[in-house]
Formats: structure tokens, sequence, C-alpha cells
């Protein structure tokens, strides 16, 4: 079994998340409860954590699953995709297993106006962290 390189968890009266890299390219998120704009700053002040802690190893892919999110508040979905265009040239591919309708919706208007196509969505770990592996990016 790998060693965990990365780990950080976060709790608020709604939602918690665990992200976790066992290599350096690479975060996984397991996100759960109900959305909220706190838990997507988190989120966010985590990816920029990984980004630093490993600056050597970039660009970063995610696995996001979002299966057991009840609920994603649409300024946290807009505050996710501002960071997305400032950062897109540090992000390969993203993986988003489990997304509600809504939140395909708004992923892929975020991804036409960033002009981004490495970001997709997938039902399990299995088939996204298959497309994560390929080494084509565009």
């Amino acid at each position: 079994m790998e060693d965990t390189l990365f780990e950080r968890n976060y709790r608020d009266h709604k939602s918690w998340f665990t992200a976790t890299a066992k290599d350096p390219y690479r975060v996984v998120v397991y996100f759960h409860g109900k959305g909220t704009v706190e838990g997507t700053r988190a989120f966010l002040k985590v990816m920029d954590e990984a980004i630093t802690e490993f600056p050597n190893e970039l660009p970063k892919s995610a696995l996001l699953d979002l299966s057991d999110l009840a609920h994603t508040p649409i300024r946290g979905q807009a505050m996710m995709g501002k960071w997305l265009l400032k950062n897109k040239h540090l992000i390969a591919r993203v993986a988003l297993v489990g997304a509600k309708r809504w939140e395909r919706l708004v992923a892929k208007a975020v991804m036409k106006i960033a002009r981004m196509k490495r970001i997709d969505f997938f039902d399990n770990h299995a088939q996204a962290h298959q497309w994560l592996d390929t080494t084509t990016t565009s």
C-alpha cells in the first residue's frame, strides 16, 4: 500500500471532506453532507496547499467524489470556477465522480468559458483514474 504524502480534512456544520495524495501529481477528495460556501473556501485552500507542497510536480490532477454531497451552492460553484480560471495552467485534469445533473451543467458552463476541456464526469473511481492516467491533455 502506498504511503499518503498529503492529507487534509475539513468539517463544518453541514459538510466535510477528506483530501489525500499518494502521488504528488494527484489529489483525491471525498465530499460529504450538504455543500457550503465555507466548505468551498476550505477546499480551494487545500488545493492551493497541495500545489504549494509539491511545486515541482505540476500540473496537478484531481479526482473529486461528489457522490455523497447533497447540494452545492451556486456561489460555491462560482468560486470554484473563478479558481479554475485563475489556476488552469496548474491543473492537468479534473475527474468528477457522482456529479448531479445541476453540478454537471455548471461545470460544463465553466469549462466552456475557460476553454478548458480537461474536466470530465464519471460514475466510478476506476473509470476516473483510468482517464486521469492518460497522458494527453487538451
